[in-house]
């Protein structure tokens, strides 16, 4: 099975996909990984799962966190609550957020285009905004 894969703003075939070796997420192994269980489709201690993800947040700069920054910044509109899948779905634009892509266009959901089927102007802005900060902070 052949894969695409999302990096630096393009869909690239798997094996054409590289990063730079001075990649803070390669280097540092920059990460959070905080888990919740989902039991008859309610998010279980999911109070207790935030306040873990905030504390793990506040110890290393993750993308999400920075992303809300830039946007309430830009004046861009945030509204924090949990969405469904079908607003998911129907969504104008979706992203993920992680070190390595700091965030990348979600296209589809379960075969279903999200907007266009592109990266949206609001998450491309995003992100270049967050790699032309992370840049200015590079040593």
């Amino acid at each position: 099975m052949r894969r695409t894969v999302y990096l630096n703003g393009a869909f690239l075939p798997e094996d054409q996909a590289q990063i730079s070796m001075f990649d803070r997420g390669f280097l540092m192994g920059d990460a959070v990984y905080e888990v919740t269980t989902v039991i008859e489709g309610k998010l279980i201690e999911f109070p207790a799962h935030m306040a873990r993800l905030a504390r793990s947040l506040g110890e290393v700069e993750i993308p999400f966190a920075v992303i809300l920054r830039i946007a309430h910044a830009t004046g861009l509109r945030v509204e924090e609550r949990r969405f469904t899948l079908a607003e998911a779905i129907s969504a104008e634009e979706a992203f993920i957020t992680a070190s390595p892509v700091f965030a990348a266009a979600v296209v589809e959901i379960d075969g279903t285009p999200i907007g266009t089927g592109t990266p949206g102007p609001i998450t491309q802005a995003l992100r270049a905004e967050h790699i032309r900060q992370s840049l200015a902070e590079a040593l």
